[in-house]
């Protein structure tokens, strides 16, 4: 890789607001934006301890560090072969105090919890990698 394609990363930080910039041959590649204001939860990683399994939702409440317990449903709780197998309930995969690995598919709302699921993803600019299926993703954005 010659110098000129080498990726270069930049960051700026100012009270309230961090900046993040990636090049590559002399073109924004990316930027990031964070405001500490915000409060912006999605695709976030946690470990997570169960708070409470509700069989008759097939669900559970998971503490991971915010005002309300996420919500983690019975199919988002498991990875399973929707083709070969039946998913299992979540009360026989989990029981109050258990540790497990959530990541956040939807905010938190007011009186409500993020919604959570155990099928970890991470997004790249081109590539997904998803826990526990083979293979590589690129991104649907390419053209």
């Amino acid at each position: 890789m010659n110098e000129a394609s080498r990726p270069e990363v930049f960051i700026n930080h100012a009270p309230g607001e961090t900046r993040l910039a990636v090049t590559a041959t002399g073109r924004l590649v990316d930027l990031v934006i964070a405001r500490d204001t915000e409060t912006n939860l999605l695709g976030n990683i946690y470990l997570g301890r169960v708070q409470k399994v509700i069989a008759g939702l097939n669900a559970a409440f998971v503490e991971i560090g915010q005002a309300d317990a996420g919500f983690l449903a019975g199919n988002d709780g498991q990875i399973f072969n929707p083709d070969t197998e039946k998913p299992k309930p979540i009360k026989a995969l989990y029981k109050e105090g258990d540790l497990v690995v959530v990541q956040v598919t939807r905010e938190p709302s007011p009186g409500k919890g993020a919604k959570l699921t155990t099928r970890l993803d991470l997004a790249g600019s081109n590539l997904v990698l998803t826990a526990f299926r083979p293979g590589v993703s690129i991104s649907r954005s390419i053209t």
